[in-house]
């Protein structure tokens, strides 16, 4: 399923979204490949957008738009690495949290 930017902003949202989506739309130039749904995610999800920052979710009800906090990812992947060497060097496992 291709959509154009123009058509996802058009026939999706009845209200402003804020300039991060809308950056998030236009970074993969004119048009957006969603992946149909044929067993792989979940019983809801008719098809699935893969983002560099989230994911957009088509389902019966809607589109349903998920971004993540570039920073944040990053330093949770740091702390993962982080726990996995003190591991390496015999301290006790912790707890990975947000």
């Amino acid at each position: 399923m291709l959509l154009l930017p123009q058509l996802v902003l058009g026939q999706f949202s009845d209200h402003a979204h804020d300039h991060e989506l809308d950056e998030l739309l236009h970074h993969h130039e004119q048009q957006l490949e969603f992946v149909e749904n044929n067993g792989q995610f979940g019983d809801r999800v008719r098809y699935r957008l893969d983002l560099p920052h989230g994911q957009a979710v088509a389902t019966p009800e809607g589109m349903v738009i998920s971004m993540f906090d570039p920073a944040s990812v990053a330093q949770r992947q740091r702390e993962g690495i982080l726990i996995e060497q003190e591991v390496q060097r015999g301290l006790p496992m912790r707890d990975l949290t947000w």
